[in-house]
């Protein structure tokens, strides 16, 4: 059986020619500690997350540090994981060690809109019952040089429920 909401993403991403604004709707996994978390594994969050697609990480940190008047010399290091797809560049593919392929959407986070809603096992829950056991972020080391961290996150295309992008809603 063919995912056809996976492959109606990648087509429409496949068309994205350089940058373009994008906004997703998504359920994702929440990333907890594990260690005595009741909780863990069994945490959703639905957001709306607006950002850049077709964006040159480089090129964008080197920029911020432009905006914050010092020295453009951003160097990034290499993923520690997938690779940018030859055909969709915005696109991350990636084989886990299970021997699992995925996909994933790279995104320069620019803002997020709405507050983010929590469930536990599928029913809302308050996000201060579990803050306790979500990890604590911290900047990447790369970018210890600029202030205004550049925010980036790979979606797994199938936590995209939909999106808009270049005037087009689309529901998945």
């Amino acid at each position: 059986m063919k995912n056809t909401k996976r492959e109606n993403l990648l087509n429409i991403l496949s068309t994205v020619k350089g940058t373009s604004a994008v906004s997703f709707n998504t359920t994702t996994s929440v990333k907890m500690n594990k260690t005595n978390n009741p909780y863990h594994g069994r945490v959703t969050k639905v957001s709306k997350v607006n950002g850049i697609v077709g964006f040159n990480y480089k090129n964008s940190c080197n920029n911020q540090l432009e905006r914050e008047g010092k020295e453009k010399n951003f160097k990034p290091q290499s993923r520690k994981w997938g690779k940018h797809d030859e055909k969709i560049p915005c696109v991350i593919n990636h084989t886990n060690k299970n021997g699992e392929f995925k996909q994933y959407v790279n995104l320069k986070v620019q803002s997020t809109s709405d507050k983010p809603k929590y469930f536990l096992d599928d029913e809302p829950i308050n996000k201060e019952v579990i803050k306790d056991f979500l990890p604590q972020s911290k900047k990447p080391n790369t970018q210890k040089n600029i202030d205004d961290e550049i925010v980036v996150r790979d979606y797994d295309v199938d936590s995209i429920d939909g999106m808009s992008i270049k005037k087009m809603k689309i529901e998945f």
